[in-house]
């Protein structure tokens, strides 16, 4: 697969997340690179963590009693938890189980959860530093090991996960 092509999967899809729309996730050029460019072809979200596309969030999701895999985007992880190169670990710690706890939060209120939701969270994202209510999507799929997983995402990184059926 290259770059802009469709993607089959929604993890594929995620090599496509190239954003340029304004206010996307901007590498910040003073962060070493620590990741090589990811493979041609993305298949499971195993991959996805090892190219650096996902990050496993799975343990800080249990310790607030979440009992499935969760992960988020890079974009999301760069932009809304280590939103600065001068955040201090219990600063990204912070933000990243106020984060996991909206997500919890919203779907303690469901009845019934769809694949695709949508959650509300306070975070200061740059330049500002004052947290503001931010609308993030949380894309829950069927896993083979456990009864679902779910990844946290951006709203402008939707386009580039969900694939028409038509």
């Amino acid at each position: 697969m290259t770059l802009g092509a469709t993607a089959s999967t929604p993890i594929e899809s995620a090599l496509t997340a190239q954003d340029t729309t304004p206010g996307a996730a901007v590498r910040d050029e003073a962060r070493p690179i620590d990741r090589a460019d990811p493979p041609a072809t993305i298949t499971d979200i195993k991959q996805a963590i090892q190219a650096g596309l996902l990050i496993d969030v799975t343990p800080a999701a249990q310790q607030l009693g979440i009992t499935f895999p969760i992960t988020i985007t890079k974009p999301l992880w760069e932009t809304g938890i280590t939103a600065h190169q001068t955040i201090t670990d219990e600063d990204t710690a912070r933000r990243l189980r106020d984060v996991l706890m909206a997500f919890r939060l919203r779907l303690s209120s469901l009845v019934t959860v769809t694949p695709l939701l949508d959650f509300p969270a306070l975070l200061a994202v740059p330049p500002g530093t004052i947290p503001q209510p931010i609308s993030l999507v949380a894309l829950i799929q069927p896993d083979k090991e456990h009864q679902a997983t779910a990844t946290l995402l951006l709203p402008n990184e939707v386009a580039s996960t969900i694939i028409p059926m038509n």
